[in-house]
């Protein structure tokens, strides 16, 4: 069964292709969205961090752009039939977040979530620490 792992938070993710979650990873897209990083005041030309109309800070309306762009890849992707299960790691706001933006289409293939922030690690610790927590992989 061809897994997705989505390893991410609020400013870069990766998504990862492998059968079966005990074999190395193959990196399928690399995502950055450093304006998530950025401080309100250097997203706005005027050098304030003012809300947007709907209440929102800077900061919060680049988040959601930046899930918004993962969950449009899922998305695609899911219709396109590239992946059959998808692993989400994230910590808790961002998966949260990331739940809610998915098509239920793809939500339907979400097998297992980890609220855990594991973007500083390699494919192989990361490998190391999902198998902890993921179930196994129906035959």
């Amino acid at each position: 069964m061809r897994t997705w792992i989505l390893v991410g938070d609020s400013a870069q993710a990766k998504v990862y292709e492998t059968d079966v979650v005990a074999k190395p990873w193959q990196l399928v897209r690399d995502f950055a969205h450093p304006e998530s990083r950025a401080k309100g005041a250097d997203l706005l030309s005027d050098g304030s961090s003012h809300r947007d109309p709907r209440g929102a800070l800077p900061h919060d309306t680049e988040v959601h752009r930046f899930v918004r762009e993962l969950a449009t890849f899922l998305e695609t992707s899911e219709s396109q039939v590239h992946f059959e299960r998808l692993i989400l790691v994230g910590g808790p706001k961002f998966l949260g977040e990331l739940k809610a933006a998915l098509a239920p289409r793809v939500h339907k293939r979400v097998s297992d979530t980890l609220a855990k922030d594991f973007t500083h690690l390699d494919a192989r610790d990361l490998l190391t620490r999902v198998q902890e927590f993921v179930r196994p992989m129906p035959t």
